[in-house]
């Protein structure tokens, strides 16, 4: 998480790539590969969300991306050991967030 920013619902994401392209009058462009670059927090919610038990199926179409795509993502972030730091990041956030909750200050 960076400043302020929190983490999305899934259906967060969809929403709100929905409305981005509309927003933007963006267009999906299907290319022959189908492979778009990657923003700096796509690759931490697939792992996020994977922990969580979404399928691979399932975050194609969220993150309007090919499965091939998606599942080469998750292995680079295991292999890397990013899967993992991520996973750690996410337990650090609902460990705070609880005892938050806990105290009366959320």
């Amino acid at each position: 998480m960076r400043g302020n920013q929190r983490i999305c619902s899934k259906e967060c994401v969809r929403q709100r790539a929905i409305k981005y392209r509309a927003d933007h009058k963006i267009e999906k462009i299907k290319s022959k590969t189908g492979w778009r670059e990657l923003t700096d927090i796509t690759e931490k919610l697939l792992c996020m969300y994977t922990n969580e038990g979404e399928t691979v199926k399932q975050l194609a179409e969220y993150f309007d991306r090919p499965r091939k795509q998606i599942k080469s993502i998750l292995d680079e972030a295991h292999k890397s050991g990013r899967y993992e730091k991520y996973i750690e990041q996410l337990k650090k956030y609902h460990n705070m967030e609880y005892n938050l909750q806990e105290r009366g200050a959320i």
